[in-house]
C-alpha cells in the first residue's frame, strides 16, 4: 500500500513530458536528388526509462521536395531500446550505419533553393524500471516536437567547367583585341 502511494506521488509530481530531443543540424540542405539527414541528442526524463515509438511529419509546407524516413524509432534507445533516466543519447548521421534521427529522400526535379519546413512529431513510451528486466513498469506514452528545415541546394559547377569558363572568357577577350587591331591597321 505504501508503495502504491509513493510511487503515484512521483508519477503525479513528475512531469508528463520530460524528455527532450535537438536535431542535429536542424537545417540541413543537399542538391536535389541527393540524400541527406539528421543527427540528434536526446536527453531522458527524469524519473522515467524512454523508448521512442514513432516519428511523424506534421504540418510541412511543402512536402512535394522529399520525404523522410525515420531511424530513431526502430532503435528506440541506445540500450536494448531504451533510454534510461538522465541519459543522454547522441547520434550523428550516418547512412553507411543507418544512424540518426533519419533521412531525407530529396527529389531529383525540386528546383534549387525549393524548401520545406515542418515539425517531427515523436512518440515515446515511459516505464518505472527498465522494460527489459520488469513486467508490467509501463507508466504510459508522451510526445514531443521538433522543428525542422530542408532546402535544396544549387548544385555547384564541376572543377572542370570553371576552368572552361576561364578559358572560354580568354578566348572572348583576345577576338575582341585582335578584332581591334585589325579596325585600326583598316584606318
Amino acid at each position: 500500500m505504501k508503495s502504491t502511494l509513493v510511487l503515484s506521488l512521483l508519477l503525479a509530481a513528475t512531469p508528463a513530458w520530460s524528455a527532450t530531443l535537438t536535431l542535429t543540424p536542424p537545417d540541413i540542405s543537399g542538391a536535389p536528388g541527393s540524400t541527406i539527414g539528421f543527427g540528434f541528442s536526446m536527453t531522458g526524463d527524469l524519473a522515467f526509462y524512454t523508448s521512442v515509438v514513432s516519428v511523424t511529419v506534421l504540418n510541412e509546407d511543402n512536402p512535394g521536395l522529399g520525404s523522410f524516413v525515420d531511424w530513431i524509432s526502430p532503435q528506440g534507445g541506445p540500450d536494448n531500446a531504451v533510454l534510461p533516466p538522465f541519459a543522454t543519447w547522441t547520434q550523428s548521421y550516418d547512412p553507411s550505419q543507418n544512424t540518426g534521427f533519419g533521412q531525407y529522400l530529396m527529389n531529383a526535379g525540386v528546383p534549387p533553393g525549393s524548401t520545406d519546413h515542418g515539425t517531427f512529431l515523436v512518440q515515446y513510451d515511459q516505464f518505472f524500471a527498465d522494460p527489459n528486466t520488469c513486467s508490467f513498469c509501463w507508466v504510459g506514452d508522451s510526445t514531443l516536437t521538433v522543428d525542422f528545415s530542408v532546402t535544396a541546394a544549387a548544385q555547384a559547377p564541376e572543377p572542370g567547367s570553371v576552368g572552361y569558363c576561364w578559358i572560354g572568357a580568354g578566348g572572348l577577350g583576345l577576338s575582341a583585341l585582335v578584332q581591334r587591331w585589325r579596325r585600326r591597321g583598316a584606318s
